[in-house]
């Protein structure tokens, strides 16, 4: 996993009881004055019934569940500092057929955030956590990346029959000299899953933890060259006992040709050493890098990359050209191209967003399809289509409609699996701060070598959100 990929993955949680599933409670937006210190407070009752709650094989039969969400969140801007924490939880009762009836804590979620700004320097912190039942996860929502694209995680096929999986993540960067001829910056990101009680004796307990330094100096008002070193540790508890250190170290340069064109490239050499105690040692070395062209036109921007990068897998090279424009009452985004693995193999690649506004409905578009590697640095394929419709029924009320499809490829440690789910979801705001909703979903989970699982609900739900400023 690349530098890139980390500080991706580990970007800060927003969390509000409305946005527990695609389906949950949606709290009333309380509009607030920017800056000072602000309180946000939420309390939802969640009720479903339907067949095959877990989406297991066979299919046990029809169950229950009662979710109360409890969450919290905190916020404070100044001029030179931001602090964001976001908290959330859940007390579940369960009755399923094919488990015990239970009371207990549900989905755990947890992110915090600083940021610090200088005339000269920066800093950032922030830690992230992520806690719930595979079996009875609701949505691939809490996947979704900073532009609301669901990025797959390489465990994503594992993610079914009983046990908890935990993820944590942290990050801490900081730079300086912004306005010296020479810059400097360093940072440290770290990750790992943690999984309890599973039936899948494949998920296995991993870490990782990496740094960075670099070196800027500019060369002229329109030119600056970098030098960076990274560094990166791999534990997993698997049978193989699998350690991997990585090392990589690049030049870059930034340069603007004009006030509408920029050029950002960099090329390096990492170094992968991996052991084994059942397969043995390997390595993987070679070059990396990328190249990156920006141009601004009159309604947007069009830009090019190429970029090569490298795992234990081999290199895989892209090639992506990029348009975006802002089209009436929204937005527009594309990326078009091509990926090479280290087989040889060729694949489109690229992605998708728009969003507009029609009237009082909107309309929101997510596509993508990457190449992505797993724990295992092996690479996938991986396919999302994310659609949603909003229709603005009064000012109080709406009613949605979401059609989500995931599909990864099958690779010598995992199997394919596709998903996919709709929903339909009435959503009506009952005087200050209260809100209800109530809706069907419909999911399939379809794993090469297992039968269709299928899983029909109805859900109810009630919340109360408000904000308060001290």
């Amino acid at each position: 996993m690349t530098k890139d990929e980390r500080i991706h993955r580990s970007g800060a949680v927003v969390i509000i009881a409305a946005s527990l599933t695609a389906s949950g409670v949606q709290g009333q937006e309380i509009p607030v004055e920017p800056g000072g210190l602000e309180l946000r407070f939420g309390i939802a009752e969640r009720f479903e019934y339907g067949r095959n709650l877990a989406l297991d094989v066979p299919d046990p039969g029809n169950g229950f569940i009662a979710s109360t969400i409890l969450s919290f969140g905190l916020s404070s801007e100044t001029r030179s500092q931001t602090i964001e924490l976001d908290a959330v939880t859940g007390l579940r009762l369960q009755d399923l057929p094919d488990r015990e009836d239970s009371f207990d804590i549900g989905d755990a979620r947890l992110g915090f955030g600083y940021t610090r700004e200088a005339a000269n320097a920066g800093l950032e912190l922030e830690a992230d956590y992520l806690r719930f039942d595979i079996g009875l996860l609701r949505s691939l929502s809490d996947f979704e990346d900073e532009d609301g694209f669901i990025v797959l995680p390489g465990d994503f096929s594992d993610l079914t029959g009983e046990g908890t999986r935990s993820e944590y993540s942290y990050g801490l960067s900081f730079d300086g000299g912004r306005q010296n001829l020479i810059g400097y910056s360093f940072g440290l990101v770290g990750s790992g899953l943690r999984y309890t009680d599973t039936t899948d004796t494949g998920l296995s307990d991993n870490d990782r933890i990496g740094g960075d330094v670099g070196l800027s100096f500019a060369l002229s008002p329109v030119t600056s060259v970098s030098v960076d070193y990274a560094i990166e540790r791999f534990e997993e508890d698997d049978d193989e006992e699998t350690e991997r250190d990585t090392d990589a170290v690049s030049l870059g340069l930034l340069h603007e040709f004009s006030a509408l064109t920029r050029l950002e490239a960099s090329i390096g050499y990492t170094i992968i050493d991996e052991r084994q105690v059942i397969s043995g040692d390997s390595s993987e070395s070679g070059l990396i890098g990328s190249v990156g062209v920006v141009h601004d036109v009159a309604n947007g921007s069009a830009s090019a990359l190429l970029d090569t990068s490298r795992t234990i897998s081999g290199r895989l090279d892209r090639f992506l050209l990029g348009r975006s424009f802002a089209v009436p009452d929204g937005d527009f985004a594309a990326t078009l191209g091509a990926a090479r693995r280290p087989d040889g193999t060729i694949d489109a690649i690229g992605s998708l967003a728009f969003d507009r506004e029609y009237g009082p409905n909107t309309l929101r578009v997510r596509l993508s399809r990457e190449i992505l590697s797993d724990d295992e640095d092996e690479y996938f394929a991986a396919t999302v289509i994310d659609v949603g419709y909003i229709w603005g029924l009064t000012p109080l009320s709406q009613f949605s409609l979401r059609a989500l499809y995931a599909v990864s490829e099958a690779t010598d440690s995992s199997t394919g699996v596709e998903f996919s789910a709709i929903s339909a979801v009435y959503s009506h705001d009952i005087g200050q701060d209260w809100s209800l909703n109530t809706g069907i979903d419909y999911r399939v989970r379809d794993e090469d070598g297992l039968d269709r699982a299928t899983s029909p609900l109805v859900f109810f739900g009630i919340g109360k959100s408000f904000v308060w400023r001290p």
